[in-house]
């Protein structure tokens, strides 16, 4: 009964009283708590400008965990405020967390146009240790859009694809990876990777690049896979990746339960 009327109470609280415990529990010891609530502050929608400032001082302290300072980030981008733009720029260029990195960039590219001050610091970010932190941070200078920023993103992408050509197998694999997160610039080089490439581990990366792409140019690629591949992984993350699309493209959803009904 008690645990009854304790969520009933949270039901009925109001967004103000949401809002003040969820800026209380950034500061809980838990960091568990500290992550959970920066996320849930970039879901409440409005009101949220005023957690800015917590917010910024949860990313710019080093001694909280990575995770709750890349949440903190990932929440500064959804609010949207020019307010948080110098913070994610120091921790895009200085946070020694690869993840906290990943999120700042993703961040910026959530803000947009009036995130135009970061686009030289991401320009420089492309060159980061980290091919998830490279790959975020092309996407992010394609969401601002500026024809700097697009200009690099191209120059990123054609690096990529040379990638794709490479000896290696593990460098390959990397490359589709990253292309995954550039947009649909990268989806022609995907889609010959996965048509010829002679790796199977190669294939998949392309097929989960092209997935997360989403582009219908992608679907017919992945229905060839589906049906002609000779390894079984490709064909199932053919299947996986044309059954999370089956909604917008109904030959996807077809071509699925056609392999299926095989089986």
């Amino acid at each position: 009964m008690a645990i009854l009327l304790w969520i009933n109470g949270c039901e009925n609280q109001t967004h103000k009283q949401k809002f003040d415990r969820l800026i209380r529990q950034l500061q809980d010891q838990d960091p568990n708590v500290r992550g959970n609530a920066a996320i849930t502050l970039g879901q409440i929608g409005v009101g949220t400008r005023d957690a800015v400032p917590v917010l910024i001082q949860t990313l710019q302290d080093q001694k909280i965990e990575g995770f709750v300072r890349s949440s903190a980030a990932i929440t500064l981008g959804q609010i949207g405020t020019e307010d948080g733009v110098y913070v994610l720029i120091q921790a895009l260029k200085n946070d020694q967390d690869t993840e906290v990195r990943k999120a700042a960039a993703r961040a910026l590219g959530a803000i947009g146009n009036k995130a135009i001050d970061a686009v030289p610091i991401l320009i420089q970010a492309l060159n980061d240790q980290d091919r998830r932190v490279r790959g975020s941070v092309a996407y992010a200078l394609g969401q601002i859009g500026t024809a700097e920023a697009i200009k690099a993103v191209e120059k990123a992408v054609s690096t990529l694809i040379q990638a794709l050509k490479d000896r290696d197998a593990a460098v390959r694999d990397n490359a589709a990876e990253v292309l995954g997160m550039t947009g649909k610039s990268a989806v022609p080089a995907l889609i010959q990777a996965l048509q010829n490439d002679q790796d199977a581990t190669v294939r998949k990366g392309a097929i989960l690049a092209l997935s997360s792409i989403g582009s219908e140019n992608t679907v017919s690629a992945l229905i060839q896979a589906l049906q002609n591949d000779q390894s079984t992984i490709v064909r199932a993350n053919a299947a996986k990746a044309l059954d999370s699309m089956s909604v917008i493209y109904p030959e996807a959803l077809e071509a699925v339960k056609e392999y299926r009904s095989r089986k």
